[in-house]
């Protein structure tokens, strides 16, 4: 069998495809270049179609005007903007461009003014300031150009504000350099004092009075209520009460005090009298007559209130039942005999007790009935310490009504025409150092 060169066939094959890939190669380019000049002939014919379309289009949009858009240009202060639309009126557009504009806003063009296709228009907004000037409930709105806060309130002739009359001006407002929307009220403010009065009790006080008995009280002032008022300031608003503020209080009236006097004077214990007190009376006379000084002379160098319910005369210590100030006046037997004429020649007269008039005695008021002294204000033979008198003894008695308290001094006869006892009326300590 004879052998097969392989690599011989191999490269045979190799030229045979390459042979075939070319003559294929050849073929496929005519091919292409039918289909691309029949491809190209195709857009032509379309290009010319399309052409003829449009240009039909055209003098149709040409031959329909409502198709073109107006132009709008809108200026606003410092804005300015221009904008194509196919609305019937200015204010549709400048809504469908989203422009504010307010109700006193002033527009260049009226509102309904109509928009013609393919014309321009130039819109300008000249914004006003709405402002409310209230007085006294009455209101008045107005709007103007953009103006300050200052330059409104000076035209608005509420820019001078007299404080006295309590009259304020209220702004408000979006802010001190914009007063669109304000609102300017002037309120007319009226402050008025208002009072509350109410009564100030009366208080009472209680005093002690000499003049009156123990046990006895009298009202000496009557009392009455003071008046008290409360002070308020009102204020009104436009006469509309808004507020009240406390002031203070101030007396109108001051209240008068109630007195009640209470008495402190003892009131007498009576005593009854009897002729037959004289042994009594001569005992304690001749008593104190020998506690007396100067030999014999009855009077006293001075004494001294020890404070514990003693006094001490001339050195000599007495213990007192009692202390009073009574009024003392002064009488003797003989004067008194001369002054009424009832002897001639004139003599010393007893005292009721029977014992002469003399220094040492002294008459208490008697009290009478049926005609009588039936008692006495300090019992006959009571022993006494009477200031700038001395040591005495109750042994007469007197018909001073007006002052059942008083004391009556007697002297030795002759003494007052003489000048030696020079006693008036006068009020004096008197200590009781015994009664019987």
């Amino acid at each position: 069998m004879k052998k097969i060169n392989k690599p011989r066939i191999i490269a045979v094959a190799a030229r045979l495809v390459n042979n075939v890939r070319s003559i294929s190669s050849k073929r496929e380019i005519k091919v292409a270049r039918s289909i691309i000049r029949s491809f190209i002939l195709t857009i032509l014919i379309s290009l010319g179609l399309v052409a003829g379309v449009l240009a039909n289009s055209r003098s149709t949009m040409l031959a329909d005007e409502t198709r073109y858009p107006a132009e709008i240009t809108v200026t606003d202060g410092d804005n300015t903007q221009t904008f194509l639309t196919y609305q019937n009126t200015v204010i549709e557009a400048i809504d469908e461009a989203g422009i504010k504009v307010g109700e006193k806003d002033l527009l260049s063009l009226s509102d309904d003014q109509q928009l013609l296709p393919g014309h321009r228009y130039d819109l300008s907004v000249s914004r006003q300031s709405s402002v409310t000037l209230s007085w006294s409930g009455y209101a008045i709105s107005t709007a103007a150009e953009e103006m300050s806060m200052v330059d409104l309130l000076s035209r608005s002739g509420f820019s001078e504000i007299n404080e006295e009359t309590g009259t304020v001006l209220e702004e408000t407002g979006e802010s001190e350099d914009s007063v669109d929307g304000a609102a300017i009220t002037y309120v007319n403010v009226e402050n008025k004092e208002y009072r509350e009065f109410d009564a100030i009790p009366f208080s009472t006080v209680e005093v002690d009075d000499p003049n009156i008995y123990e046990g006895e009280s009298k009202v000496t002032t009557e009392g009455k209520d003071g008046q008290r008022a409360t002070i308020y300031t009102d204020t009104y608003e436009d006469g509309i009460f808004v507020s009240r503020v406390y002031v203070g209080t101030e007396i109108v009236e001051d209240p008068i005090q109630k007195v009640i006097a209470n008495g402190t004077k003892k009131k007498p214990v009576i005593a009854p009298v009897s002729r037959y007190a004289n042994s009594t009376v001569v005992g304690n006379l001749n008593s104190i007559k020998s506690s007396f000084n100067n030999n014999g002379q009855r009077t006293y160098g001075g004494y001294a209130d020890n404070g514990n319910g003693t006094i001490t005369v001339d050195g000599q210590t007495y213990t007192y039942q009692d202390k009073q100030t009574r009024t003392v006046t002064m009488y003797d037997g003989l004067e008194v005999c001369m002054q009424q004429g009832c002897h001639s020649p004139a003599i010393n007269h007893n005292t009721f007790s029977g014992v002469p008039a003399q220094r040492g005695i002294v008459a208490t008021y008697g009290y009478k009935s049926g005609g009588k002294y039936t008692g006495s204000n300090l019992p006959l033979g009571s022993v006494l310490f009477i200031e700038g008198y001395g040591l005495a003894v109750v042994g007469d008695i007197h018909g001073v009504h007006s002052n059942p308290n008083l004391i009556d001094l007697s002297y030795d006869p002759g003494e007052i025409r003489a000048g030696i006892a020079r006693v008036g009326r006068e009020s004096r300590a008197v200590y009781i150092l015994s009664t019987p």
